[in-house]
């Protein structure tokens, strides 16, 4: 699960020894195949950084790579044993919304290691862990940028002179009056359906705590959204923390004037962190008025009426939606982001993750479940299939865990092969039927199935498949000349076909068999009593033991 990878330098202090430990490596290795260029690209970016312009959330010292696509962040303790915990889940959500197209706006981390240094001479011996995330602001003229936490206390920037500022909660419903931004109803609720995605997730693994970064680039007339932060788990320490600073969250209809009084809060605090890059194509003030929709509002609309159908929990989303209602579209444009349209669907082109083989293929080289938009690998799910058959498993469900999802055989009949689709199908067929009503040719090389509606009786049948006669009351090959009751008083080493063709014989001509011996007996002339070749006398009339007192009419 964790790579671990040492080795040693002679530097002018002696010689010291690197270890860095790669944590889930091959969960990131497989996240990376799907959102970055190549792994290459992503070990060059690596190779060279430079510190970074922005301080945002709570970086204790962080770095960008020399070409501006990622970010590397020193981690807490703290936090990185919180991320251990979940990624499981993480890698599993982030993954299967990249596969299905759902809306999400985490900030992607890429990877998360720990950097051990160790001088060999003296002993001593430093630590670090650092994750690796993309630069949401890759490529962007960034006029402003807010760091929000849906809350007013200490979130104000007072000093916002000069260039790569981060402003707060506070400065942004300071400047909705005067310089609001505009979305349009399709591009807002795209957005919407991210940000309930992602706080969902976010809450279903217990982290509470994680910033919304908004960046306006005016030049690209674009707006960049993304969720960062959220590697800290809702632990007792930050319990204990919310008793000390209660969150306080600001409701749509909240004054200018935010005081104590005015404060509205929430046991659920629901900051931000989004990470795709939602492009917002402005015009005119005056013509956007004329195309905006009736959600058009500011965080400092005074009436009552709720404009969202949005949880209280989620109250994050009215801090964002007030400063974002605009025209066009919402786009994902980022280094390491897959683009989606109005519509949420993905024109990538990027490989997909297969859960069997946790390798990546292709999207045309997948198979998508009609089900639940499950994907996997042509080969890998055909071999699923065949050993759920040969289990005789016949409803067969989608492999991803904790998925209800069946798979259709209709439309896995290209990526089966023949024989195993056809013992599925006939398998499923038979499932079809009631078992009292079931029941197969009994010819070994046949076996085919055949119903028994119960009607009527029915002794000689012919099988539709191999066209041979069998004993429908018996489900035995035809016993010609004998009745059912004959034929199951006869032993199993006398029930082959010679031994029916000599039955047929014997009751033709009237043959008589030995009732301690079992042998056929003639008799040609004479009288009724008989005596066997093992010794036993009886009457060939009846069949009876012959006795001095033994009388019989039999002719």
């Amino acid at each position: 699960m964790h790579v671990r990878v040492s080795f040693a330098v002679n530097g002018p202090h002696g010689k010291v020894r690197y270890s860095v430990t790669c944590y889930y490596a091959k969960c990131f290795d497989s996240l990376r195949r799907t959102c970055c260029p190549s792994e290459l690209d992503f070990i060059r970016s690596l190779s060279r950084c430079k510190n970074g312009e922005h301080r945002v959330g709570r970086a204790m010292s962080s770095l960008k790579s020399l070409d501006d696509r990622f970010i590397i962040k020193q981690v807490t303790k703290t936090e990185l044993e919180s991320f251990i915990k979940f990624a499981p889940e993480y890698f599993k959500y982030l993954l299967e919304s990249i596969s299905t197209g759902s809306p999400t706006c985490l900030a992607k981390i890429l990877g998360i290691y720990q950097v051990a240094v160790k001088n060999l001479k003296g002993g001593k011996e430093s630590r670090m862990d650092v994750l690796v995330m993309e630069n949401l602001l890759f490529g962007r003229s960034v006029k402003w940028l807010y760091d929000l936490k849906g809350s007013s206390r200490s979130r104000y920037n007072a000093d916002i002179s000069g260039n790569n500022k981060v402003l707060l909660d506070q400065n942004l419903i300071e400047a909705m009056p005067t310089s609001p931004i505009f979305v349009g109803n399709k591009a807002k609720r795209l957005l919407e359906r991210a940000v309930w995605n992602d706080t969902a997730f976010l809450a279903s693994i217990d982290v509470m705590d994680y910033s919304l970064l908004v960046g306006v680039d005016e030049n690209k007339q674009e707006l960049v959204v993304g969720i960062i932060d959220f590697m800290r788990q809702y632990t007792w320490d930050k319990h204990l923390e919310t008793w000390w600073s209660p969150p306080a969250i600001i409701p749509s209809n909240s004054p200018s004037d935010l005081g104590q009084d005015n404060l509205l809060n929430s046991q659920h605090e629901v900051p931000a962190n989004f990470m795709q890059v939602h492009r917002m194509e402005q015009e005119s003030f005056t013509r956007l008025r004329h195309l905006v929709d009736d959600f058009y509002f500011s965080a400092l609309s005074d009436t009552d009426q709720e404009l969202f159908p949005i949880s209280d929990e989620l109250q994050l989303q009215e801090v964002l939606m007030s400063a974002v209602v605009a025209s066009c579209s919402v786009r994902v444009r980022s280094p390491a982001v897959r683009t989606i349209n109005e519509r949420g669907e993905s024109s990538s082109s990027a490989p997909v993750l297969c859960k069997i083989c946790m390798d990546t293929a292709p999207a045309a080289e997948m198979f998508w479940s009609s089900n639940c938009s499950h994907s996997f690998c042509q080969h890998c799910l055909s071999r699923y299939i065949g050993a759920k058959v040969q289990e005789n498993i016949l409803t067969v469900k989608c492999p991803e865990i904790e998925c209800k999802g069946v798979l259709r055989p209709e439309l896995c009949q290209d990526i089966v092969p023949a024989d195993v689709f056809s013992r599925w199908e006939t398998a499923l067929c038979e499932s079809m039927v009631l078992a009292s009503q079931r029941f197969y040719c009994p010819f070994k090389d046949c076996s085919a199935l055949m119903v028994d509606d119960g009607q009527e009786t029915v002794r000689q049948s012919e099988c539709p498949n191999c066209q041979r006669l069998f004993c429908a009351q018996c489900k035995v090959g035809w016993h010609s000349g004998l009745s059912c009751e004959e034929f199951k008083m006869l032993g199993t080493d006398e029930r082959g076909r010679d031994d029916l063709m000599l039955m047929k014989i014997a009751k033709d001509k009237r043959w008589k068999r030995c009732p301690r011996c079992r042998f056929f007996v003639e008799k040609t002339q004479g009288c009724m009593h008989i005596t066997c070749r093992c010794g036993f006398e009886f009457c060939y009339g009846c069949g009876s033991k012959y006795g001095m007192t033994h009388s019989c009419r039999g002719a």
